[in-house]
Formats: structure tokens, sequence, C-alpha cells
């Protein structure tokens, strides 16, 4: 399966357990941070081993206090916490202008902390941030990792790295030849449930020496005919994950895995263009797969911290409404908030109504309270009409109907309108008209007599109507369009005492529906 993933992705042969002459091969993780932290693990295991051969009687927890790794400041916390759990140094790196780290700030850090006794052993880098989106430049790190002896390079691409199903994404792969460890996300961009991380090595045996644990009493005689994945991980048991990989695959495959991502792609682009339409706004990162950076950029008299806080504001009032829920990130220093495409059958019109919302609580923050008085009334309107019910078709074709109540306002392209958010009630059509005419019987009657006959009714009997000839006045605002002076309406109270032949009276009151039927 991993090796399927693999080649799917556009891994070097290396990488690929059965491939020939290959030491390397895969292996599915609980998360991203487990493939970090055993990486790390073999990692600091192979740069003691090499100490120790240089100074066989130094102390190993001497040796351990010398070990340094690196990463960029835009890399995820988990790299932090392995350092942690490994009890080795780690030295955050500042990245460029675009959140990528530089090969030439790796060899400056690299060299200075050679030269203050500290021993390089591991480098962690980022294809596709958690914060931006953006690429650590390995085609320029590789080269500076491998001029040192025995330093191990991990490329984390947990969220671009099911982006490179598609050969447009490809390009930013250039320079993986250099690493020794590989982990992607499907999860995250592969519709794969989680939890589902995929590890790649070029070298499962520097992984699996740091990791071998052998008791006796889980030993067995198919040791060195099998591969054992019990030493390629912290957890000893593990779950069957390659079968919902495999379900994926089949389900969609490559083609409609590509289809999904490019969407994807697509979408954020066009939240992208409607945030650079609104000049209150500006995007703060390079939208190269589907996560959008913005900010509202704020007066000209208003320092940093205050256009953040105000930012900050705006985030929270956001995500309290329940409506859309966004999470924020730091990018040159500066409070931004983060619009991911994450649904998996997200259209345009989604796009669109989530910017609406934005836009709506940006212009309550930016106008003071006069617009936010102005909202709330229509909110208020919005709620009076909570009683108000709405069926709502899921499609042309839908089977049911869901009726749903009236719950709030928002600014559509200008103008309030009052939108459905609660679900009540699912009917089938059927179960929707047998209740639509239990509340006005006046409806099925097709017949100014049956219409006459049923209390509350009038029949209009105007010879251009094209609306229902029987209707309710109580409900339908007195005439339901029909001109007056052409409708018929006894406004009886009908209850049926007993059954005789008509009188006079009731031969004549028949007579003039049966008239006004032909009319």
């Amino acid at each position: 399966m991993l090796d399927w993933m693999g080649k799917a992705i556009g891994l070097p042969p290396a990488f690929l357990a059965l491939e020939e002459g290959s030491k390397g091969g895969g292996v599915i993780e609980g998360s991203a941070s487990e493939c970090v932290l055993v990486s790390m693990l073999a990692a600091r295991a192979n740069g003691i081993k090499r100490l120790k051969h240089q100074f066989p009687t130094v102390d190993e927890g001497l040796l351990l206090s010398k070990l340094i790794a690196y990463c960029s400041k835009e890399a995820h916390s988990c790299v932090e916490k392995a350092a942690m759990i490994c009890f080795v140094k780690l030295r955050i790196l500042q990245p460029d202008e675009n959140g990528s780290l530089r090969g030439e700030t790796l060899k400056e850090a690299m060299e200075e902390d050679e030269e203050a006794g500290h021993v390089p052993f591991f480098v962690s880098i980022t294809l596709g941030t958690t914060s931006c989106c953006s690429f650590d430049n390995l085609p320029e790190i590789g080269p500076v990792v491998r001029k040192f002896p025995s330093v191990w390079l991990h490329v984390d691409a947990a969220y671009a790295g099911s982006s490179f199903l598609c050969p447009e994404h490809k390009h930013h792969l250039a320079g993986i030849e250099y690493a020794d460890s590989f982990n992607t996300n499907p999860n995250k961009l592969m519709l794969t449930s989680f939890d589902c991380s995929l590890l790649w090595v070029n070298n499962r045996y520097l992984l699996t020496s740091a990791l071998v644990v052998d008791p006796l009493y889980l030993q067995h005689c198919y040791d060195h005919t099998a591969i054992d994945y019990r030493h390629w991980g912290v957890p000893l048991s593990r779950r069957f994950r390659s079968l919902k990989l495999w379900f994926m695959l089949r389900s969609y495959g490559i083609s409609g895995l590509q289809k999904y991502v490019r969407r994807h792609c697509e979408l954020a682009k066009y939240f992208e263009q409607l945030v650079k339409k609104d000049d209150r706004f500006e995007v703060c990162n390079q939208v190269k797969l589907g996560l959008v950076c913005f900010r509202l950029v704020g007066g000209p008299d208003e320092t940093d911290e205050q256009i953040d806080e105000m930012n900050k504001k705006l985030l929270t009032n956001i995500n309290a409404s329940g409506k859309i829920h966004m999470v924020p990130a730091s990018v040159r220093e500066r409070f931004v908030i983060r619009f991911c495409v994450v649904q998996q059958h997200a259209t345009r019109e989604d796009i669109e109504i989530a910017w609406d919302i934005i836009t709506e609580f940006a212009t309550e923050l930016l106008e003071g309270p006069d617009k936010e008085r102005d909202l709330n009334e229509e909110r208020a309107r919005c709620l009076f009409q909570e009683e108000t019910v709405t069926a709502v078709a899921v499609s042309p074709t839908a089977d049911e109907v869901i009726f749903c109540t009236i719950s709030h306002a928002y600014i559509r392209r200008g103008r309030t309108t009052c939108g459905c958010l609660r679900s009540v009630q699912k009917l089938t059509w059927a179960q929707y008209a047998e209740q639509m005419l239990a509340q006005n019987p006046c409806s099925s009657k097709t017949t100014c007599s049956d219409c006459i006959r049923t209390a509350s009714c009038a029949w209009c009997f105007a010879a251009e109507f094209n609306g229902p000839r029987c209707f309710n006045p109580a409900i339908e605002g007195g005439t339901a369009g029909c001109d007056e002076a052409y409708i018929f309406n006894p406004d009886n109270d009908l209850a049926t005492t007993s059954s005789r032949e008509l009188s006079r009276a009731g031969k004549a009151a028949a007579l003039k529906c049966l008239l006004l039927e032909e009319v």
C-alpha cells in the first residue's frame, strides 16, 4: 500500500520497499507528530552511535547534550515537542519574507553551532506549513545538509503531500532525493478519515535499529523473513489503517483524488479574489493550495497592535456566531485569520456565503454602534418571524421537504436577508401534501359545491382567474388575488344534522354553484 502511495505522490525509488536494491520503505503512523518523533529518535540514535565511535570513553549523556536539531519558525509545534521528548536542543530559524527557510540561513546556523561545540544531527523542513502553507526551500537545504556528516533530513508534508498527486504541484518535491524521511497525512486532502499518517524512510534499518525492543514473549520464527512494523514506531499494537486507504483508492482512483485537490485549490483562489476586491482586507500569504490567510487592513492612524486586536475581535465574533469557524495564525509577526477549504462537497456558493458572513461582521466592527444597532434590528425582525415556517426542497429531484425556521440575518450583496439555519422537520412529499391539506382544506376542493360546503372556504368565479378558485380568506389575504365582485362566500358554519331533500332555497344555491362552475 505504501509503495502504491509513494509512486502516486512521486517519491524516489529509494523510499519504496519493493524496488530492487532499495533499503527504504513506508509505514502508517497515527499522526504527523509520531512521524516526526520516530524520525528524530532514529536520527538521535544514529548520531550518538557515530559519536560513540569517535569518543568511546565519553558518557552517553554528555554526548546527548551536544546534539542539536533545526527547524523553521513556521514548522509545526510537533518538532519542538519531539525535541523535548528526545532531550535534545532545538534551534528555530527565521524564514524569509514568504515563510520559506533558505539554505544559506541553515548553513550559517549549523556552522556557528559546530564552532560552539555542538553536533548537528537532525533537520526538519516543511512543505506546506500550518500557519500560511509556505514551502521551505528543499533544493537549497538538501545540499547544505549533505555537507554535514550523518545529519538526518526529514520532510514534513502533512498538508501539502496529498497535492503532489497532481502533476502541476509536483515541482514542490524538487530536492526530495536529499531527504532521509518524508511524511504526509491522507486525512487532510485525500478523503481518508483520521488517524492516518504515512511515513517513508530511505533506510529502514536506521529506523528499526533505533526502536527495536525484543523481549522473549514477542519473538517468533518469522523475524527475518517479514517486515515487523512494531519496530517502526512507538506503539506495539497497530490498527488496520491500510484498509481505509485501499477503500479510498478503490472508490476515487488517482484521477478522482486529483479532481478533488484541484477543486479545493480553485475554491481557495476564488476566496482570494473575493478578499482582494474588498479594500478593507488584505491577503497575507501566497495562495498555493487550499489555505488563504487574510486580515483587516485597519486605518492609517492605527498601530500594528491595534490592528491585531481588531482582527482578534473580528475572529472572536465570527466564531462565537457559530456560522463558520476559522483559526488564527501569526504571519510576519502579525495576527492573521486562516480560511481553509475542508468540506468535501464545498462549492462556490459556500465560499460566497462564508465571505458574506465575514464581511457582515467586519462591517459591524468597523462602522461601530450605529451599524450594530441596525443589524440587531434586522436580527430581531428575523427572530420575530420565528414562527414562520418555510419549506425548502433539497434539490429539484429530492424526495423530501425540509422545514426550518428563520433564525438569523446577514448582508448578502448589499441586501439584508433572513437566513434559515435550524432544521425543524423532514417530510416526504406525500407527508408534506397531507400536512398542507390539513392546514388549508380549501386547496383540495375543485368544484364550487364542494368548496362552499367546507367551512371558511370561498369560491372565485372570475373568468380570467389563474389561481386556486377555492381558498380560505383568513389565510390567503382575504381575496387570494381574486376581484371581490367575483367571490362567492356564503360564510357558513356547516354541521350535518340530517339528510333530506333540498329545499327550494338549497336548490337555488346548488344551481348557482353549477352556473359558476360553468363560468
